[in-house]
């Protein structure tokens, strides 16, 4: 006997027999049955897997945190600013009192005139200068005189004393060349003080120094201004001296 199966079941199994067929995964289509489990599997699938693929858009609110960045920077180089004029406001203040106690104690009835910044020669380096040159003059002359006696007593002749005084003589030279380099670099920065002192019903005398912008040599035993001695002439007037002592042993070899 032959068993046959419910027309519905028989379409189920034998999709082939469809007249037309949607392409694709699920060709039941045609014939309008979704509801098939083989459909509803592969639609389900398609579903997720598109879901999948397709980017989602996140909408982000764009902000610009430049406007802000550079407000928060103009104020700190704002700040910046006033920090620094007020502790350079405060360090002139400082050193101008300094430099007023130095000249009260230096001199009596004493006003500053005026106070400029401007540049002058390192008053270290001019200040260990001046104490070579001071040392190499005293020798110089020392060993000159030595060189003159040995010829008034007959060891040496003339043309060797004149040998050994001019390597003294050239080497206070030299010193006093570095003095007048030294002392026209200009390559420290400090103050032009001018000021006036004298009676104080009487005429007062008005003077310019340069004073030093660093606070340590306000201290007792430094000087803090550039010594007025120490000019551009300071090293030459050492070697006319040194030079001097020379000339006076060749004029006594003239006169006999």
């Amino acid at each position: 006997m032959r068993h046959t199966l419910p027309a519905c079941r028989q379409a189920g199994l034998h999709r082939d027999s469809f007249l037309a067929k949607v392409p694709g995964p699920c060709p039941v289509l045609a014939s309008g049955n979704t509801t098939s489990p083989y459909c509803r599997a592969v639609s389900i699938h398609l579903h997720c897997q598109f879901l999948i693929d397709t980017p989602i858009p996140i909408l982000k609110k764009k902000v610009n945190h430049k406007p802000k960045f550079q407000s928060m920077k103009k104020q700190f180089a704002f700040l910046c600013l006033i920090v620094i004029l007020g502790s350079f406001s405060c360090r002139q203040q400082s050193i101008k009192k300094l430099i007023n106690d130095n000249l009260k104690s230096r001199y009596t009835n004493v006003e500053i005139v005026s106070i400029t910044q401007d540049s002058c020669p390192d008053m270290d380096h001019l200040f260990n200068l001046s104490l070579s040159i001071k040392v190499v003059a005293s020798e110089c002359k020392l060993n000159i005189s030595k060189a003159t006696l040995r010829y008034a007593q007959n060891e040496i002749n003339l043309d060797k004393t004149s040998e050994l005084c001019q390597k003294e003589i050239e080497r206070i030279d030299a010193l006093a060349k570095s003095w007048k380099e030294a002392f026209l670099s200009k390559s420290e920065k400090c103050l032009l003080v001018k000021y006036r002192y004298g009676s104080s019903n009487g005429i007062k005398t008005t003077v310019e120094e340069y004073y030093s912008l660093d606070v340590n040599k306000y201290k007792e035993g430094y000087y803090p201004y550039l010594q007025q001695e120490f000019d551009i002439y300071y090293g030459f007037n050492f070697y006319k001296d040194v030079l001097k002592t020379y000339e006076d042993f060749l004029l006594e070899i003239v006169n006999g």
